[in-house]
């Protein structure tokens, strides 16, 4: 550690104050340091162990170097780690658990908890990680090129898992400001993308009410031989693939424009739980609710393959011109069969439409079968 206020200056000298300070770590094995972080106290994340620097103020004469737990860091490739709500996030040197590294008042010690317990099937050789404070969410890419993505509220006690997929891989991320920027290859290209919340597809074109569409032919060369969604004007074309580098309007007096890659979202369930002590042979959901919030589709699985529900059969309230205005709608869906399996979904929503969906609640009855 340098002397105080100059920061390339790591002299001894006599051992004063603001003096520079060198010390070991005492363990019974070498240790490689992979990073340093700033918590609560100086955190120090090795190979095999994490430590912390509890002493205040820190001076040659004071530091002190306590070990906290023997969990290690990662080491094939340099992951930093990331403070969340008081606590400090790292990936562990398996390559499969994402820990927190967290003080415990009461023990006044220092504790890793693993946060991938019931999700172990999204970890895949983690490459990199970074967390987005306003949507409190921390992104996560795999080796294998997809996006493990954990949603945390810890004052409502939340910790979310889901994964994102696209047509390519994943390979870093980083927050810059209010947004949140991928290194996506897809094929032999890599693209710097951003998250937007506005637009329907993948590394897309969105042009609005722009002089670039005076033209009329739009370039979009990176998306060629690619199969598309396009949107003018709020009208929804089929996939096509595109043989051009030059996109022509299909409609000339168009005013709005996005043409980007399809993705699939996919939601699931987890599985029923029942009260007593009765344990369950079979499962029947008989009727599902679904709450929804400023969605123009819905496309559900529940025993019947998946199928569309018109939503316009629910419209009592001209419910399709109050999009944007967060307006809710129920949807009541009959359910069929029984599932023998607890590792099968009751059902799922899936769908490609590139428009909007907001699912706010869930409201599921069952029948169930007891041994």
């Amino acid at each position: 550690m340098s002397k105080i206020g100059d920061y390339f200056n790591f002299e001894l000298g006599e051992g004063l104050d603001d003096d520079a300070i060198i010390f070991d770590i005492i363990s019974d094995k070498p240790e490689i340091i992979q990073s340093i972080f700033a918590g609560k106290h100086l955190q120090v994340f090795t190979t095999d162990s994490e430590w912390v620097i509890t002493s205040f103020p820190m001076t040659p004469a004071s530091v002190q170097l306590k070990k906290q737990t023997g969990i290690g860091s990662i080491s094939s490739r340099y992951i930093p780690p990331m403070f969340i709500e008081g606590s400090t996030m790292f990936i562990a040197k398996n390559g499969v658990e994402i820990r927190e590294f967290l003080f415990g008042e009461v023990e006044q010690a220092y504790s890793s908890f693993d946060q991938t317990v019931l999700s172990k099937h999204l970890m895949r050789f983690p490459l990199d990680q970074a967390y987005d404070i306003t949507n409190r969410t921390l992104y996560i890419p795999m080796k294998d090129g997809s996006m493990a993505v954990l949603t945390i509220n810890k004052d409502y006690g939340l910790r979310a898992w889901s994964k994102f997929t696209t047509a390519g891989k994943f390979l870093s991320v980083a927050i810059v400001g209010d947004k949140t920027y991928v290194m996506v290859q897809r094929n032999d290209e890599v693209f710097l993308e951003w998250f937007n919340d506005k637009v329907n597809t993948d590394c897309c074109i969105k042009i609005i009410a722009d002089d670039d569409l005076n033209n009329k032919d739009i370039n979009v060369s990176h998306l060629k031989n690619k199969v598309v969604y396009v949107i003018e004007d709020n009208i929804i074309y089929p996939v096509q693939k595109l043989s051009d580098n030059i996109y022509h309007l299909k409609n000339s007096d168009a005013e709005n424009l996005e043409i980007g890659l399809p993705y699939i979202h996919t939601y699931v369930p987890l599985p029923p739980i029942f009260s007593g002590n009765k344990s369950a042979k079979k499962v029947m959901l008989i009727n599902v609710v679904f709450r929804l919030m400023n969605s123009k589709y819905l496309s559900v699985d529940t025993g019947y393959g998946i199928r569309f529900i018109h939503l316009d059969k629910y419209n009592k309230n001209d419910f399709f011109n109050q999009i944007g205005k967060n307006k809710t709608l129920d949807v009541e869906v009959k359910s069929f069969g029984w599932k023998h399996s607890f590792n099968e979904p009751v059902f799922k929503i899936q769908s490609a439409v590139p428009a909007n969906f907001q699912i706010v609640s869930v409201q599921a009855n069952y029948q169930m079968e007891s041994f």
